[in-house]
């Protein structure tokens, strides 16, 4: 069965990498094999995981010739591992809380040629069939998703775009959502992010509603998980329950129950 996989977008500081992180670790726990990527040049989810930062900066750098083109009789051209994928995880991944594993080793130098981010995507692609969950946290902004949604790069079953109720997160949400529809991705929600008033709820549902997305999801401002942010932990190890880790619970299910439904 093919891995289920969920990327997760958004302007920069809307808190997408702390719901990608959670999220992981509680489809973890509602007993997935879950692979974590950071696809970002500037890779933090380590933090946010729960997982060791310094382990995962020291791992080897990844190549970029770790895959191949091969011609396929009725596929056409697709992109292999040239090295067994067991042997690239030990290498470049780590072991983070609740057993998610966690794809975030620097790059070898490519002289510009290929991103860090876009490289651990694309590896995190091609080992993503040895798991049920894959989660993907993109650069912040448009241009990860504009380049890399859609075929080999990231080809994402739930596209889930995060804002808060500012009015230009919101308008880069709105970009990031026409880009997953127009890659094909094949379900786009919107999630609301650090909302604090049932009036912020409605504006981003009323946001998201405008370019035909759905918001799945308020997760209110909490106090919990700006503390963590402060300390450079996971929210999810100081206080396992609070009003924003209960929201994003329900998510996890929500989305676990969508997945489910649209493998059948």
């Amino acid at each position: 069965m093919e891995a289920l996989r969920i990327t997760v977008a958004g302007k920069g500081g809307v808190g997408k990498t702390v719901i990608s992180a959670v999220l992981a670790r509680q489809l973890a726990q509602r007993g997935h094999r879950v692979l974590a990527v950071d696809c970002d040049d500037n890779p933090m989810l380590a933090i946010s995981l729960g997982a060791d930062l310094q382990a995962m900066a020291a791992r080897p750098p990844i190549p970029t010739d770790f895959w191949t083109a091969v011609e396929r009789l009725g596929e056409g051209r697709a992109a292999v591992l040239v090295e067994d994928a067991g042997v690239l995880l030990e290498r470049h991944g780590i072991d983070a809380p609740d057993g998610v594993t966690l794809l975030g080793a620097p790059v070898i130098e490519n002289d510009g040629c290929s991103s860090d981010a876009r490289v651990r995507g694309m590896l995190g692609v091609l080992l993503g069939h040895g798991f049920d969950r894959v989660i993907s946290d993109f650069e912040a902004g448009v241009d990860e998703p504009a380049t890399s949604l859609g075929g080999l790069l990231n080809p994402a079953d739930i596209l889930l775009v995060v804002t808060t109720p500012s009015p230009v997160a919101m308008h880069t949400a709105a970009m990031i959502a026409r880009i997953g529809r127009e890659a094909g991705v094949g379900t786009v929600f919107g999630v609301a992010n650090q909302v604090r008033s049932t009036a912020d709820a409605r504006t981003v549902a009323a946001g998201f509603a405008a370019v035909g997305i759905e918001c799945i999801a308020s997760i209110p401002a909490d106090a919990t998980i700006a503390a963590a942010d402060t300390a450079g932990t996971s929210p999810l190890d100081g206080h396992p329950s609070s009003p924003a880790l209960d929201a994003l619970r329900g998510l996890a299910e929500r989305l676990d129950n969508s997945m489910v439904a649209a493998a059948r």
